[in-house]
């Protein structure tokens, strides 16, 4: 799932680092074995003149899984479903960054936000 804000940046969560040969596989051994591999990542609006790369923003979460904007506060949230909790981040748009975090629900297995 991605989202993009209001500066055209883009947010996204990816659950687990996979690759091609492994595809599925490696997916379902994250949640088996919950594996620490999982990131938030920011694509920056792309200037015509060049090509955007996305950047990881945070790693190391347990099967990231889910992720709400929320510009009127200032909010992202990421649901971290293998971490059982759902991280608050304060969000600035225009620099393409979010503050440390803050649990904001921890519990059942968040999936999806």
């Amino acid at each position: 799932m991605a989202r993009r804000d209001r500066a055209g940046g883009i947010w996204f969560t990816q659950s687990s680092q996979n690759n091609p040969e492994r595809g599925e596989e490696a997916t379902f051994e994250a949640i088996d074995n919950v594996t620490p591999d999982g990131a938030l990542y920011y694509l920056p609006p792309a200037d015509r003149s060049e090509t955007a790369l996305a950047v990881p923003v945070v790693e190391g979460l347990l099967f990231a899984n889910g992720i709400a904007l929320d510009e009127d506060r200032g909010y992202l949230y990421v649901a971290e479903t293998m971490g059982r909790r759902v991280w608050r981040y304060e969000l600035d748009v225009e620099l393409g960054q979010v503050s440390e975090p803050t649990v904001l629900y921890e519990g059942i297995y968040p999936d999806n936000l």
